[in-house]
């Protein structure tokens, strides 16, 4: 047993331990006392019209008291109900192994280092679990680390990490891989094939230098593709995460759905989008998770021709060539829509529209 780890988990826990114990509380006091029938506790919220009985509300204020009271785990986990299958309480030492094992998993599926600076994390509020077409502002961070990792069951499986870079009018410029000559591009390193056999493990990393990307460069977009004659089903919760290399701390991730039956047979997965509207503006990442049937690192040209055919460029910046300056006034009916169209997809653009792309 391991008392320090105990005293200093809980007291890093201690306000989510206790919010758990106030939602408890609000369920099993006001919502459905005494774990009854639905059915039974809808009829009795209809004959109080909505109000909790003197019973209840006692209860309840009993319960909010003894949340806010607690100091050690012995005392949440008899507030909360957690057993183990026994009936019993967990021991303290059950309890010490339960939280080194959950801090090794989270270090293998790369959601902290042992030198991440916790501090630093904490104030910038932690990571965001991105879903498909959510997005975020990258803030100041100025040099990001972008790391994807993935799993597989029987065969090993590899998987290629590319980046994809298109300008302001949606042109594809060039691309950064794990090929010998093209793993550098200005401000953009790529590291390779980083390969976990034991654990059945993959993951590459890309160092990225905002403040040195070409000035020409828009979006960044970041593509996993399976190997050679592999298709990506093959590969176990493939997943990209950003962290600020200043703090070490993690600011978003997006994972694609485990097991997805979408990815049956398909090639490649555009997993997000970082970019920015325009010179100097805070960058930002768009979670895609695009899926594609033809398009691998040996030959990108059906994904760029896909993406350059359904790329909108923004239409709320100045910086927009010849694009914004080919408009007349003069327009006509189908111009306007299709104006309206580009000025709702600028956040994130539709690229899973195309019938190239396959939603999972």
């Amino acid at each position: 047993m391991d008392q320090e780890l105990l005293d200093k988990s809980f007291e890093g826990r201690k306000i989510t331990n206790r919010l758990f114990l106030v939602n408890r509380a609000i369920l099993n006091c006001l919502l459905r006392p005494s774990a009854s029938k639905i059915k039974d506790t809808c009829l009795k919220h209809d004959y109080l019209l909505g109000q909790a009985s003197p019973e209840s509300k006692k209860k309840f204020v009993q319960r909010i008291t003894q949340a806010l009271e607690i100091s050690s785990w012995k005392e949440f986990l008899v507030l909360s109900g957690l057993r183990m299958n026994n009936g019993t309480l967990p021991s303290p030492l059950v309890l010490s192994n339960w939280l080194k094992k959950a801090a090794d998993n989270s270090e293998n599926r790369g959601y902290h280092t042992k030198k991440m600076n916790f501090a630093k994390l904490h104030k910038s509020g932690g990571s965001r679990l991105l879903r498909k077409g959510e997005n975020q502002s990258l803030g100041r961070a100025s040099k990001i680390k972008l790391n994807d990792s993935w799993r597989w069951e029987n065969d090993q499986m590899f998987l290629d990490a590319s980046v994809l870079c298109f300008d302001f009018n949606g042109k594809h410029m060039s691309y950064l891989n794990l090929d010998f000559s093209n793993t550098q591009r200005r401000g953009m390193t790529h590291s390779g094939d980083v390969m976990d056999h034991a654990n059945c493990k993959g993951k590459h990393t890309v160092d990225i230098d905002l403040n040195r990307i070409d000035r020409k460069i828009q979006s960044l977009v970041i593509v996993l593709s399976a190997y050679s004659e592999a298709t990506m089903e093959a590969a176990v919760q493939p997943n990209v995460a950003i962290v600020d290399m200043a703090s070490g701390s993690e600011l978003c991730r997006y994972e694609l759905k485990a097991k997805s039956v979408a990815l049956n047979g398909m090639k490649n997965v555009i997993m997000c989008r970082i970019w920015r509207p325009e010179n100097g503006a805070a960058w930002r990442v768009d979670a895609v998770g695009a899926i594609g049937e033809f398009g691998d690192a040996a030959c990108y040209d059906p994904i760029v021709n896909n993406l350059e055919a359904t790329f909108k460029p923004p239409t709320t910046t100045s910086n927009m060539g010849n694009w914004r300056r080919s408009a007349t006034q003069n327009e006509s009916k189908e111009e306007k829509e299709e104006k309206e169209e580009k000025k709702e997809s600028t956040a994130t653009p539709g690229w899973w529209k195309h019938s190239m792309w396959k939603k999972k």
